[in-house]
C-alpha cells in the first residue's frame, strides 16, 4: 500500500524552503521519492546531532561534494554571536522527515518558516574538499 508523507525541502539550485509530498514505494519505503528530489542517487543523513533532538532527519546528497557542477550550498545555522550551532556547508538539496521510534520516516511535525530562518545559503566555492582516511587493518 503506497503512503504519502509531507517533507521540507531545501532546495538549493534555487534557493527556496518548501514543503513536498514524499510517496513511498513497494519495498522501498520513501527512498525513492528522497533521491527524486534530492536529484541523486546515494542519500546520508546530516545534522543528526540537531534533528535528532526534534524527531526529524535530513537527507542531502551522500555523493555532493565528489560532484564536478554541485547544485548549490547551504548550512544549518543557529544563532548568531557565538552560534550556538552551525553546520558544515553542505551540498546539493536537503530534505527534512520526522522520524517515527522505529527510524520510519512520517509526515513533518516543523514549521517551514523557521527552517527558512535557519538555513543559510552559500556559495559552492566554500564546500569542503572530500576527503578519505584509511586505517590499516592489523594482522
Amino acid at each position: 500500500m503506497k503512503k504519502t508523507i509531507k517533507a521540507i525541502l531545501i532546495d538549493a539550485e534555487n534557493r527556496q524552503i518548501k514543503e513536498v509530498e514524499l510517496q513511498s514505494t513497494e519495498g522501498y519505503g520513501f527512498n525513492e521519492s528522497i533521491y527524486k528530489e534530492l536529484k541523486c542517487d546515494y542519500i546520508t543523513s546530516a545534522c543528526g546531532d540537531l534533528f535528532n533532538r526534534l524527531s526529524h532527519a535530513l537527507f542531502v546528497d551522500d555523493e555532493g561534494l565528489l560532484k564536478n557542477e554541485p547544485m548549490g550550498a547551504f548550512c544549518i545555522r543557529i544563532g548568531e554571536t557565538g552560534h550556538l550551532y552551525e553546520s558544515q556547508v553542505l551540498s546539493g538539496n536537503g530534505i527534512i522527515v520526522g522520524v517515527d521510534e522505529e527510524g520510519e520516516c512520517i509526515d513533518h511535525a516543523l514549521d517551514v518558516e523557521i527552517i527558512k530562518d535557519i538555513v543559510k545559503w552559500d556559495e559552492v566555492a566554500n564546500l569542503p574538499a572530500p576527503s578519505m582516511t584509511f586505517i590499516p587493518l592489523n594482522d
